[in-house]
């Protein structure tokens, strides 16, 4: 029977949801108006144009005569320069309280609410007991199967 392969991939399964699940969460864009730009993950920097999508911990960087910024919302662009390599905050700069030019009659954004971690420990459970599941089924397997008789 097959029982101890079925627990194993739903273990493995279960496990690499639970990885994929604590990956950064998009906190901002970068926009390149000029030039081309670069985001590294990493995983080594990659080419981009336009937009795209940042994560916390990202690096960026420009091409010389370039022009891009991070953009964390609408009130927060941070500028890119040519040759610096700019990493993404985990909190906008702005809502940290960093004067970068906010229009005078805009409010400033509301603090960020408190990280709830609590999707990523039920994730980490379920991922741990598939794990003893599949663990608990190949032993279970073992133990209980004969041993071949010698020819």
């Amino acid at each position: 029977m097959r029982t101890p392969q079925v627990f194993l991939a739903a273990a493995a399964v279960a496990f690499s949801v639970a990885s994929g699940a604590l990956a950064a969460p998009i906190v901002g864009t970068l926009q390149v108006h000029s030039g081309s730009g670069s985001v590294n993950s990493g995983h080594g920097f990659r080419p981009v144009a336009g937009a795209t999508e940042l994560a916390a911990g990202d690096s960026v960087i420009v091409s010389p005569g370039g022009n891009a910024e991070i953009v964390y919302d609408e009130y927060c662009r941070i500028p890119v320069k040519p040759g610096q390599v700019a990493v993404v905050a985990p909190v906008s700069p702005c809502a940290r309280g960093a004067d970068l030019g906010f229009p005078a009659k805009a409010p400033a954004p509301p603090p960020a609410a408190p990280e709830d971690n609590t999707g990523y420990y039920l994730l980490g459970a379920a991922a741990a007991i598939g794990l003893g599941v599949g663990i608990w089924a190949l032993t279970k397997r073992s133990s209980s199967s004969p041993v071949p008789a010698s020819p």
